[in-house]
C-alpha cells in the first residue's frame, strides 16, 4: 500500500486530492489506497473506494494549484530564540510548571545542539513535527496527535495544517500533556523527559 504522505507525492498533493475530487465529499478514494486499480492505474483506473483514512478537508491552494497557501499568519524564524520559544508556550496556554518543562521539552526535542529551537526539524523519518516533534498526521503504526487535538477544541482546522508553526505545535503538545497527564512515558516524549528528569 502507498502511504499518502510518500515524498514524492507530498502533503499538498495529497491535501489537494482529498478536498477536491479525487477524494470526493463521500470520503471515498477513487483507488490511491486501495493499489490505484488494477492496470497500475490513475485517478481514473480503480477497484473500487475504499474509506478517506482521515476524512480532511483540502486547505487553500496557491496559483499552481498544489502548494496548499498558509491559512494563518506566519512570521516566526526557522530558528527560534528563547525568548521567541517562551512567548509561543504563552501564547498556547502553558503556565506554571508545565510552562518551564514545555520550554525544557521542546530544547531538547528541536535544539539540535544550538541554542535555538528548529521549528522546521522533521524526526522519526520525517513523521514528527515542530519544536515539541509531534507525530502530527495519520500514518499507520504510529499515533497521532493533529486531528485529537482539533476535536478536543485545542487548535482550529485551519491550524492543523500548520504543524511547524510554533504555537500551534504548542497547543497540541499542551493538548498531549494535558490529556496524558505527564511528559515521559510511551506516547509522549520519554527520552527528553528522562534526559531532562520530567515526569
Amino acid at each position: 500500500m502507498t502511504s499518502y504522505l510518500a515524498p514524492t507525492y507530498g502533503l499538498a498533493g495529497w491535501l489537494n486530492d482529498v478536498g477536491h475530487g479525487w477524494l470526493g465529499e463521500d470520503g471515498l478514494d477513487d483507488g490511491m489506497v486501495s493499489g490505484i486499480g488494477a492496470e497500475g492505474g490513475d485517478r481514473d483506473s480503480h477497484d473500487g473506494p475504499v474509506p478517506n483514512p482521515v476524512g480532511l478537508v483540502a486547505p487553500p491552494l496557491d496559483e499552481s494549484g498544489r502548494v496548499y497557501a498558509a491559512t494563518i499568519p506566519d512570521e516566526w524564524p526557522a530558528q527560534l530564540t528563547e525568548t521567541q520559544m517562551r512567548a509561543a508556550l504563552a501564547e498556547a496556554g502553558f503556565t506554571g510548571a508545565r510552562f518551564e518543562e514545555g520550554l525544557a521539552i521542546s530544547f531538547c526535542e528541536s535544539s539540535l545542539g544550538t541554542p535555538y529551537w528548529h521549528r522546521q526539524v522533521r524526526g522519526d523519518g520525517g513523521l514528527a513535527y515542530g519544536p515539541f516533534q509531534i507525530h502530527w498526521f495519520p500514518v499507520p503504526g504510529w499515533e497521532a496527535w493533529g486531528l485529537p487535538a482539533v476535536r478536543a477544541g485545542y487548535i482550529t482546522e485551519a491550524e492543523y495544517l500548520e504543524p511547524e508553526h510554533p504555537i500551534v505545535n504548542a497547543k497540541v503538545a499542551r493538548y498531549i500533556v494535558e490529556s496524558r497527564g505527564r511528559w515521559g512515558g510511551s506516547g509522549g516524549w520519554a527520552t527528553c523527559a528522562d534526559l531532562r528528569g520530567i515526569e
